[in-house]
């Protein structure tokens, strides 16, 4: 039993060291970047939704995205859709993947966004689905949908 705990204790120290010595890179934060969020088939509008990514540089053309959609009415200001995931550049495009969850007064949910972004003007297009409970009529819903992305400035 001795030898047991004295075992682990060792393994437990040296991994301890070797995890200190370890370089770990993080990323570099490149900046916020914001999208007018229009559903499929309509034109943008200055009351549209807005995405606010953060985009970090993971190297190597990857990058990781953080952020949340905010409701150009104010309907979410208290509860924003909070969204991460990451993003490939392929092509002449970067293709990003990302998962969400939101909680409002209405509703609960998690989603999920396909999104291919232009490289020539960083606009783009989503796709995506999702599963919502519903406070109000206590169901449980599945949803899709798909609209534009069109670069926008970032709200203060």
């Amino acid at each position: 039993m001795k030898f047991n705990k004295l075992l682990l204790c060792l393994t437990l120290a040296l991994s301890l060291s070797v995890i200190q010595q370890t370089n770990v890179y993080a990323g570099t934060f490149i900046q916020n970047a914001c999208w007018l969020v229009t559903d499929a088939g309509e034109e943008p509008k200055v009351d549209d939704d807005i995405l606010i990514l953060g985009v970090t540089d993971i190297g190597g053309g990857h990058f990781g995205f953080s952020g949340y959609v905010l409701g150009r009415d104010g309907e979410n200001e208290d509860s924003p859709q909070l969204l991460n995931g990451n993003g490939e550049i392929i092509g002449d495009k970067v293709v990003v993947g990302l998962e969400g969850v939101l909680d409002d007064s209405e509703e609960i949910g998690t989603l999920s966004l396909y999104v291919r972004i232009n490289l020539s003007d960083l606009s783009g297009n989503f796709t995506g689905i999702g599963t919502f409970y519903d406070k109000i009529d206590e169901v449980t819903v599945t949803d899709r949908g798909a609209g534009s992305l069109l670069l926008t400035e970032c709200p203060v």
